[in-house]
């Protein structure tokens, strides 16, 4: 072994030791006398500080030696551990984990506030004495009676092996000084040692070899004596006789353990003070005789078949005092081996089990098991589809396949078990963290852990991690309340918080509870109210523990101040979204006055899923069994009463719930058959609902159309007669009706991850491989609804989702989408173009080297997009090309295109970040490709500036105007700030009603522009509302919209917009903005 991997095993048992460090600390703090936990705490920190040592850690070593001398002093009764010794040792604790952490750099680690505040404990400790009943300690006097210690020859004749007149011989050793400054620079004790070679070694299962590299991992030689008498009396074959071996032995353990550290009794070794070796020279008196080794303890009259009897088991002693010392150093040399202690013994063969039962496998090669272990479920079920046909024909394949189904799945199961670890390991981080929250916020938390035991796949584990520290911060600071406000409430002023773990349904569930106020459903409606999210009419519609679980919406937080804990509306969303990426669910259930319950459902493993398999237009996927709720047939009798559309989506009624319902096939974006075409316009049909969006049929092609009024085409009457297979699939507390073609059965996969070329497709989470061998795609419930932008709803018909009702007010915008001759894309607002139209390029002139066109009579302008943008110039433009003619210009002007690639109406979320510039307003996806929107005028001003009505603005008018505009969709926002900054206004921009009243209130606004859709508050709620204050009577408000309705527009007026205009129009709103300034 290498010190390399030397070092890493260290740090591996550091790791071990730290982990149980901290909880131990925590019940010390509540049981301040259990000494099994003080000794435990001892020998955990004492282990780190000598291995430290060993490889030269020395601020590692040296912040462990200062935690150890705290605990002797614990140990030796010395001191009560109180919470300021608590609090010294936890800080202890966390840098000796940075140090482990980051073990090449520990040694540029700074240990001194931490030191300082320890050795004051020390200081403090070390000037009290332990107190005795029935008065303190005050001298040495007042401590415990006990036995004088006996005189050298006392001690020496109350050795019953050996005759009292035995002849003593001397031996010396010597101790080079510099081994003596060596081990006190390194913090080392030096010991005598005797041993046996048959008592303390042989019958151990060592050789001599094996002890002494044994010894050299807990120190290091420094002299040694042979006993020769022995050596010749073993040669004569005398049964009795053993092997004595001296030694001097330098370590950092401590004389409290260092007989329990070697496995010998306590009198076979003896602590060497400095000063009694400070000439570098150790005497020793041996006896001249043959060493016995004594079997049992003296009796008065010995009987050879008595049972020995055992010492019962010493408390643990303190350091021993001078005559103490002095009696054992007299003792030693005079040493006849005895039996090992009793407890010594017992503990170490309990470590030498403990560590023949476990060994330790890297994490890449557990991972490299399981994987294999998949391959062989893969192959099991491959051979299962196979042989299933050959059976009948093959008398006892059965009987084969079936075993080795059994041997599979067991084996399966122990490989999986092995990545399993304990939720202890999550959950144990906990109590303190518990600890000093309740502290910070001046609160008494009790946390109870249940189910500790209760194991986990790793991967799950790490990524529980980070959800439960921020659900245990917000229980602490939202839920359980000051003792003061739970005494008034009749509750105990200790908050009750109980994290608990256990098996349902071949899952694990963990359960956060508390005692505390709970959650006010209608406080979190009132705070989602205020901030705009949901108007007051959708929160009405959802139910109590709906509005509870509105506190998963992302930036949602109802603290009033933002604080170290909690308040800044984070974690609550990011708690779900990182449950659900491991296939879990979050369900909250609370009480007001009683408290709150969050339930986290969480697969064992992620290796290998169950799963349903499904098949929708020939394809087969699975969907993982951890989602699905039920399945529901619906006969075509059902179609009417159970289906039906809502906001042009499908939905199924099932038992009083609305529940948003789309194919899987289109959801994927799978082409779906004519007579899945026909299916669906059959149920639009008896729906008697036609949907219109924009003016224009959903149903756009004449494909469609003949099979919306003609049911008739081939399949749809098929389709019309078979049961309608729905999957009820939930994504958290809500749920989705997905309709597929058949299912092919349930199996257990092994999950492969997604290639690199797929990974942007949201809605799967990875492949699998069959038992027929074919490949199948893995659902992600979360991307598929997430993409697919369903409505993730659980109450009655009226209930509506945020994400709905905000995309049903959002304008969508139609774009010409084009392209230049080259590998880019463009878009411009198809309101702003009067016309395209294709030329021959042969007819172009060049008049004082601008282009021309003859074009109806008149003289056009043509413009190059590359001359005015940053983009690519077409290399060649062949003979013919396309020319683009904007509306509301004062003579003809062109803009040369390649060709119109399509024409969409549909919403942009538009970014505008690095791909931005003059006449560029930013940059969108239009199926996968990203597509430049053009600024149209922008374009015009720089190419042909004469063209534009001009409006003209005095410079000190603009720079001291102020407008807002009010405008929910991110396109035109960037289009009216563009057109209005591009002549010197300074604009601000709101994104709906609500918090463009809010700025108005704030701010010193000249004009407001106001949009007339919009969520949360429309056009018309902020009119009136401004209207309603007589202070803002005078303020010009116009309305800027793409309505165009007669009716509409004198309502709008009525209610006191001072003008109405449609979007787009630049030179009419400049006017408009310039008459109202002036």
């Amino acid at each position: 072994m290498n010190d390399d991997d030397m070092l890493l095993g260290f740090l591996e048992e550091a790791k071990e030791h730290m982990s149980t460090i901290e909880p131990d600390l925590l019940i010390l703090e509540s049981e301040p006398s259990d000494m099994d936990t003080i000794n435990r705490l001892f020998r955990s920190v004492h282990s780190i500080k000598g291995g430290a040592g060993f490889f030269g850690l020395e601020s590692l070593s040296g912040m462990a030696h200062v935690m150890e001398n705290l605990m002797s002093r614990a140990r030796n009764g010395q001191i009560v551990m109180g919470r300021g010794h608590i609090d010294g040792l936890l800080s202890g604790l966390d840098k000796l984990n940075q140090m482990v952490d980051d073990v090449q750099n520990s040694n540029k680690v700074d240990c001194t506030q931490e030191k300082q505040l320890i050795e004051s404990l020390l200081e403090v400790s070390g000037n009290q004495a332990a107190p005795e009943p029935p008065k303190p300690a005050t001298s040495k006097a007042a401590a415990p009676a006990k036995p004088p210690a006996p005189k050298p020859e006392a001690v020496a004749a109350a050795e019953p092996a050996e005759p009292a007149a035995e002849s003593v011989k001397k031996t010396e050793f010597l101790i080079p000084k510099n081994e003596i400054e060596l081990a006190q620079q390194n913090g080392m004790n030096l010991y005598v040692v005797s041993v046996f070679l048959n008592q303390d070694i042989m019958s151990k299962g060592k050789t001599p070899y094996q002890f002494i590299c044994d010894l050299e991992e807990l120190g290091r030689f420094v002299d040694s004596y042979l006993d020769v008498d022995d050596a010749e009396a073993l040669g004569e074959g005398e049964a009795d006789e053993d092997l004595r071996f001296i030694f001097v032995f330098a370590s950092i353990m401590e004389p409290a353990i260092a007989a329990e550290g070697l496995a010998i009794t306590e009198s076979q070794i003896r602590y060497l003070k400095p000063e009694e070796i400070a000439d570098g020279k150790l005497a020793i008196n041996l006896p001249a005789g043959p060493a016995k080794p004594a079997t049992k303890p003296a009796a008065a009259k010995p009987t050879p078949k008595a049972a020995p009897v055992a010492a019962p088991e010493p408390e643990p002693d303190p350091e021993p005092d001078e005559e103490q010392e002095e009696a054992a150093s007299a003792s030693l040399p005079t040493l006849k081996a005895g039996p090992p202690a009793v407890a010594s013994a017992k503990g170490m063969d309990n470590k030498k089990l403990k560590g023949d039962e476990s060994i330790r496998v890297g994490v890449a090669k557990l991972n490299k098991l399981v994987d294999l272990a998949g391959e062989l479920v893969l192959v099991r079920n491959q051979l299962l589809q196979t042989g299933e046909k050959e059976a009948k024909r093959t008398p006892g394949l059965m009987t084969i396949l079936q075993s080795l189904n059994m041997v599979t799945t067991e084996l399966q199961e122990e490989i999986l078990n092995t990545r399993m670890q304990a939720v202890q390991t999550v959950f144990g981080k906990f109590p303190r963290l518990v600890r000093e929250l309740g502290r910070s916020l001046g609160k008494d938390i009790n946390l109870v852990t249940e189910g500790d035991e209760v194991e986990l796949d790793k991967t799950v584990l790490e990524a529980l991690s980070d959800p439960l520290t921020h659900m245990i911060r917000n229980t602490a600071d939202h839920g359980i309340e000051l003792p003061a406000v739970r005494k008034k409430a009749g509750k105990p002023p200790q908050g009750k918080l109980l994290l608990k773990a256990y098996h349902e349904s071949g899952q694990v569930i963990i359960e956060i509870k508390d005692d505390g106020g709970g959650i006010d459903p209608d406080k979190i409606a009132a705070a989602v109210h205020k901030k705009g999210l949901m108007t007051e009419e959708e929160l009405a519609a959802l139910s109590e523990r709906e509005k509870a679980n509105l506190i998963f919406l992302p930036g949602f937080s109802t603290a009033t101040t933002v604080s170290s804990v909690s308040g800044r509306g984070v974690g609550m969303d990011v708690v779900r979204s990182n449950i659900e990426q491991i296939g879990g669910s979050v369900r909250l259930d609370s009480v007001v006055g009683q408290g709150t319950t969050i339930k986290l459902t969480l697969p064992l493993t992620m290796a290998i899923v169950s799963c349903l398999i499904v098949q929708s237009e020939g394809q087969r996927f699975a969907i993982p069994q951890v989602n699905l709720e039920e399945l529901v047939m619906l006969k075509p009798e059902d179609y009417q009463e159970m289906l039906g559309y809502v906001q042009d989506r499908e939905v199924l009624k099932l038992r009083g719930d609305l529940l948003p319902l789309i194919s899987l096939a289109e959801g994927l974006g799978i082409e779906e058959s004519v007579g899945h075409k026909a299916y669906r316009a059959y149920l639009r049909k008896l729906n008697n609902r036609k949907v219109v969006r924009q003016g224009r049929s959903h149903l756009e092609t004449e494909e469609d159309q003949s099979i919306y009024y003609n049911t008739s085409v081939e399949g749809a009457e098929t389709k019309r007669k078979e049961a309608v297979r729905v999957l009820i699939i939930s994504v958290g507390i809500n749920k989705v009706g997905v309709v597929v073609d058949a299912i092919v059965g349930s199996e257990e996969i092994v999950v492969k991850p997604m290639p690199e070329y797929l990974k942007h497709l949201s809605f799967f989470s990875g492949a699998t491989i069959l038992g027929d061998g074919t490949v199948a795609m893995i659902i992600d419930t979360l991307g598929f609804v997430q993409k697919n932008q369903l409505s993730l709803t659980e109450g009655k018909s009226r209930n509506k989702s945020l994400e709905l009702v905000k995309k049903s007010v959002e304008e969508a915008q139609s774009l010409l989408i084009f392209d230049n001759g080259t590998d880019e894309q463009f878009a411009i607002t198809i309101p702003l173009i009067q016309r395209v139209d294709e030329i021959d390029l042969k007819r172009i002139q060049v008049v004082g080297g601008k282009d021309y066109l003859e074009y109806r009579g008149e003289q056009m302008r043509i413009l190059h997009l590359s001359d005015y943008l940053t983009v690519q110039k077409p290399a060649n433009r062949g003979e013919k090309a396309n020319i683009i003619i904007p509306k509301e210009t004062h003579m003809p002007v062109g803009i040369m295109i390649n060709q119109v690639v399509d024409t969409k109406t549909m919403l942009i979320d538009i970014a505008e970040g690095a791909i931005h510039g003059p006449g560029i307003l930013g940059s969108t996806l239009i199926d996968g490709k990203i597509t430049l929107i053009l600024d149209l005028y922008s374009i015009l001003e720089q190419g042909e500036p004469d063209a534009l009505h001009r409006v003209h603005f005095r410079e000190d008018q603009t720079k001291t105007s102020k407008i807002l505009v009010i405008e929910d969709t991110p396109l035109f926002q960037t289009i009216v700030r563009e057109y209005l900054t591009s002549v010197g206004f300074v604009v601000d921009v709101e994104e709906n009603g609500k918090v463009g009243l809010e700025a108005i209130e704030r701010g010193d606004y000249d004009v407001v522009l106001c949009d007339i859709e919009m969520p949360v508050m429309d056009g018309f709620d902020v009119i009136r509302a401004l209207r309603a204050d007589p202070k803002y009577n005078d303020l010009p408000v116009i309305a800027l919209t793409s309505l165009d309705d007669e009716k509409l527009i004198a309502e709008g007026k009525k209610a006191g917009f001072n003008e109405w205009m449609i979007k787009l129009d630049k030179e009419k709103m400049l006017q408009t903005v310039n008459r109202f300034i002036q």
